[in-house]
This record gives structure tokens, sequence and C-alpha cells, in this order.
């Protein structure tokens, strides 16, 4: 089974590097090549984040 993860931030300032750790630390294990990480705002909708449609 694949193991994929979407991590959004809302600002530049913050990362995604804390809920990849989060998702490695429940004993997920996610290839870096399938981690999609987006600097985007929570009030847009999901199916309008770039990355998310991925």
């Amino acid at each position: 089974m694949r193991t994929f993860s979407y991590c959004r931030v809302s600002t530049t300032e913050q990362t995604t590097e804390n809920q990849i750790i989060a998702i490695r630390q429940k004993g997920y294990e996610v290839n870096d090549a399938r981690t999609i990480s987006e600097t985007i705002s929570g009030s847009v909708e999901a199916t309008k984040r770039e990355k998310f449609k991925m």
C-alpha cells in the first residue's frame, strides 16, 4: 500500500516540516516523493488548491 501526505500551511513564515514529523511519528513511512506541501490560505477551497488536486 502506498501512503501519500498533503501538508498545508497558510503563511510563508510557517513550514510543513512539523506535520511531516508528526505523520512519521505515528508510524507511517512516507516517501519524500509522495509528500505534497503547499502554502495557501485555508479559506481557499481544497478543489481550488493546485497541489491538493495533484
